[in-house]
């Protein structure tokens, strides 16, 4: 597939479907120093395509470029502020950069959207948990597992919170079902000794 993008992209260099497509390709491939450069130079032709600022800054992101990752979200949501994926990724960036608060306008403005994935409720629950606000962190927990139910980390962290407030019953629950599919899981092993 790259090498059939790149050839279109040279016998067309503004068209931004080929570039767009040609730069995705590249991320899927992890050359993200190559993706953000393609996604660059289409925005040179369109800079107010959102999907060229978001699909750049997952590539920032994943080359670590907390703050250029940051820069390229927010011009996606000026762009196309309906967009709640758009949204997720923002609190990602700004989870990282430990702008917690930033994270939550992010995450509520995600799900407002309608994005309502296991990753925004996750990364709900972890932002809640820095607050210490820990029974909105179990209730964002459960929420993911309602989508990703044998996630590992999402039933390890709900367990872990509900043992640190005393709610033994879904604590339990949680950790059965980690030791369900991974009985040498060594936490749960630890946690499920408590109760």
């Amino acid at each position: 597939a790259l090498k059939h993008l790149k050839r279109a992209a040279t016998l067309e260099p503004n068209n931004l479907e080929a570039l767009f497509s040609l730069g995705k390709c590249y991320a899927a491939n992890g050359q993200h120093k190559a993706a953000v450069e393609v996604f660059a130079f289409a925005k040179g032709f369109n800079p107010a395509e959102a999907w060229l600022a978001y699909e750049g800054a997952r590539s920032w992101f994943a080359m670590a470029d907390l703050d250029r990752a940051l820069d390229w979200v927010n011009q996606a949501i000026a762009a196309d502020s309906a967009e709640g994926c758009f949204y997720e990724d923002q609190a990602l960036c700004l989870h990282h950069k430990k702008d917690f608060q930033g994270c939550i306008r992010a995450i509520n403005n995600a799900i407002e959207r309608g994005w309502v994935t296991a990753k925004i409720h996750a990364y709900k629950a972890q932002t809640l948990t820095h607050f210490n606000k820990k029974t909105g962190a179990i209730a964002s927990y459960i929420e993911a597992l309602k989508l990703d139910p044998t996630n590992v980390t999402y039933l390890g962290n709900l367990a872990g919170l509900c043992l640190e407030l005393g709610i033994l019953s879904p604590a339990l629950e949680a950790l059965n079902s980690i030791l369900a599919g991974s009985p040498d899981n060594v936490p749960a092993l630890i946690n499920k000794a408590k109760l």
